[in-house]
């Protein structure tokens, strides 16, 4: 891994060609930067202050103080250590404006009681300069310019193979923002473990698996990247997004599948799967049931049918009309009560948590 710029000195040969050796590295391997030294020395003499001063309340203030001073190490030693594109994946401008002020709160009223009338802190600065060069990334779903059609021209757009095109790229968009999200509260969590390990070793483990879990969101923004820019060459586009908002389905006049069967024997084998799907983007309603007595857990109930970009994450699903005109969506043919009350515990792991069985 690269050193930041800002290092005060690099790895290197002296004058005479021999590899200097005496210089003082980080936990990760890389050489401390200006930032994380003077955090790292105001640390210390935060810390040397706790230990000379008895008095509790102020006792607990420099505590406090010191372990806002330590984090700010970690977040400098982080910056040494990942590059710019996976340091805004794991800290946002918020979380570092937040310490920085809180450092200062802190600050403000320990001078008030004379304990830091001898030094100014720089660590508040320091954080304040380095969330400038923030640009944080997030797992929002992205948002797409509508604008209003008609049902005349709706319908009409409905039969364009580039609707059909436009609904198929939206709906494998749907998973990319839920493991986006899965991964921002995986990396959150391990944030707050990473500021609270106690040895080198456990911060050096846990910044590694930070990195990681960045890479990973990477991965996942770049090819969401990918699809947005495929939907911006898309004609239509606002008129597309604006349809698929009311629930409007491709009516494709080349799709000959019949959408009230259900297609083969393997529609009908419950999986958890967040891939997307081919049903000619829309799910079946009313469709052709399994013989005999079968279970299956409901995921919910519209008033219109819905594009099948919706229940991403597993399969069969399919509707039923219901007496008050609603469309009930299920999901599995299972033979066994036991199987059903399984497969409807997997679904509310997926976040649907009002899902019965009938």
């Amino acid at each position: 891994m690269a050193t930041n710029g800002n290092s005060e000195r690099k790895l290197g040969s002296n004058d005479s060609g021999k590899e200097i050796e005496n210089e003082k590295k980080s936990p990760t391997g890389n050489l401390p930067s200006k930032q994380s030294e003077k955090s790292k020395e105001e640390l210390t003499y935060i810390q040397s202050l706790t230990q000379t001063d008895t008095e509790g309340k102020k006792n607990e203030s420099l505590q406090s103080l010191s372990k806002q001073i330590q984090v700010s190490e970690q977040i400098f030693r982080m910056k040494e250590s990942a590059n710019e594109e996976i340091f805004n994946v794991i800290f946002s401008t918020n979380d570092i404006n937040s310490l920085a002020n809180g450092i200062k709160q802190q600050q403000t009223e320990l001078k008030k009681q004379g304990s830091l009338a001898e030094i100014p802190l720089e660590t508040p600065s320091l954080l304040l300069s380095l969330s400038n060069e923030v640009k944080s990334s997030n797992a929002a779903a992205p948002e797409f310019k509508e604008e209003f059609v008609n049902d005349e021209q709706s319908a009409q757009l409905a039969k364009e193979d580039s609707y059909d095109q436009y609904v198929t790229l939206r709906k494998s968009l749907s998973p990319l923002v839920s493991q986006k999200s899965k991964l921002k509260d995986e990396i959150a969590m391990a944030k707050i473990r990473y500021f609270q390990a106690a040895t080198d070793e456990e911060k050096a483990r846990l910044q590694a698996r930070l990195i990681s879990l960045a890479n990973q969101f990477l991965v996942l923004e770049n090819e969401e990247n990918r699809i947005i820019s495929q939907l911006d060459l898309i004609p239509n586009k606002v008129q597309y997004a604006s349809m698929v908002a009311s629930g409007i389905l491709p009516q494709n006049t080349n799709d000959s599948t019949p959408k009230n069967r259900i297609a083969s024997v393997e529609d009908v084998a419950f999986r958890v799967d967040s891939t997307a799907k081919n049903q000619n983007n829309r799910w079946a309603v009313n469709a052709a049931m399994p013989s005999g007595l079968v279970y299956r857990v409901q995921v919910g109930a519209f008033k219109n049918t819905v594009p099948d970009y919706f229940f991403q994450e597993f399969s069969p699903v399919s509707g039923e009309t219901l007496k008050n005109g609603l469309t009930a969506y299920m999901a599995g043919f299972f033979e066994r009560g036991a199987l059903a009350v399984n497969a409807r515990q997997e679904i509310r792991n997926l976040g649907y948590k009002d899902s019965p069985v009938s």
